[in-house]
C-alpha cells in the first residue's frame, strides 16, 4: 500500500475501521457489530459490516475529490485561504470590526497587544508570533479569535498568517495532491478494495 493512501486511510475514525475488521471478519451485520451507532429506524442496521465501510470510504473519496478540487482552484490563491475555511473565518472577521481599540504594553513590540473584549470587562493579550489569544478559542476552535484578526489587521497582518498551515491553500494543497478515483463494487472483499485502492 502506497504511503499516501495510507496516511488517507489512517484519517478514517478508528470506530469505523473496529466496526469492519470485527464485524466484517465475523460476518456480523451492523445490527450486532455497532449497535449504538445507529438509531433503531436506520437502514444501515441491516447492511453488512463491510458494505457499510465501503459506503463510508466512497463518500470520503467525494469529500477528499471536493476539497481537492477547491484547494487547486485559482480563487483560492488570492489571498491564500480556502473558501470553506473562509466561511468558518467570517464571524469571527465580522467580531473583529467591532473592537474599538488596543494598546501595545510595549511600544517596541507592536507584536504583543492587549486587546479589550467587546463586553467591557477586561482585556485580552494577543501575540501575533505565537498566535495566541488569552481568551483561548483559537485552541478550542483552531482558528483566530476576533481579537488576534483585530491585532493583526491593526498592525497589517495578512489574515492567512494567524491559520495553521493546514488551513491555508498552499497546507490544502499539500493534503490533497491527487485524485481519489471511486471504484465500482465488486465482489472483491472490502480489505482486498481497500489494499488495491
Amino acid at each position: 500500500m502506497s504511503d499516501t493512501v495510507a496516511q488517507y486511510l489512517n484519517k478514517i475514525p478508528d470506530q469505523y475501521q473496529y466496526m469492519a475488521a470485527a464485524g466484517g471478519m465475523h460476518g456480523q451485520s451492523t445490527s450486532s457489530a455497532c449497535e449504538s451507532a445507529h438509531s433503531s429506524n436506520s437502514s444501515a442496521r441491516n447492511v453488512e459490516a463491510g458494505a457499510a465501510l465501503w459506503s463510508l470510504v466512497k463518500a470520503e473519496r467525494l469529500r477528499f475529490n471536493k476539497n481537492r478540487n477547491e484547494s487547486h482552484n485559482d480563487f483560492n490563491s488570492q489571498d491564500s485561504i480556502p473558501n470553506k475555511v473562509r466561511d468558518r473565518l467570517a464571524p469571527f472577521v465580522q467580531k473583529s470590526l467591532m473592537h474599538s481599540g488596543m494598546f501595545f504594553p510595549d511600544d517596541e513590540n507592536k507584536r504583543i497587544a492587549c486587546v479589550p473584549s467587546l463586553t467591557g470587562e477586561g482585556d485580552y493579550g494577543t501575540d501575533l508570533d505565537k498566535r495566541t489569544c488569552d481568551c483561548l478559542l483559537k485552541e478550542v476552535e483552531g482558528l483566530p479569535c476576533s481579537h488576534l484578526i483585530h491585532h493583526a489587521e491593526k498592525v497589517r497582518m495578512p489574515l492567512w498568517t494567524l491559520l495553521d498551515v493546514e488551513d491555508t491553500t498552499e497546507g490544502w494543497r499539500a493534503q490533497y495532491p491527487f485524485y481519489v478515483p471511486l471504484a465500482h463494487s465488486s465482489s472483491r472483499s472490502i480489505f482486498s478494495r481497500l489494499l488495491a485502492w
